[in-house]
């Protein structure tokens, strides 16, 4: 039997850049460093296989 896993994830990333807007699309494009992430389980759904 498989299982639906809901979680809510929180992160900190830091991106070396030249500017806010640099940075950003750095973010979108390449994602960056995480330093940080905090994940807590929502909800758990069990699928009748």
């Amino acid at each position: 039997m498989s299982s639906v896993y809901t979680f809510h994830v929180d992160m900190t990333v830091q991106v070396l850049a030249e500017t806010e807007e640099q940075a950003r699309g750095l973010l979108d494009q390449q994602g960056g460093y995480l330093s940080e992430r905090n994940v807590e389980l929502l909800h758990t759904t069990e699928i009748a296989g």
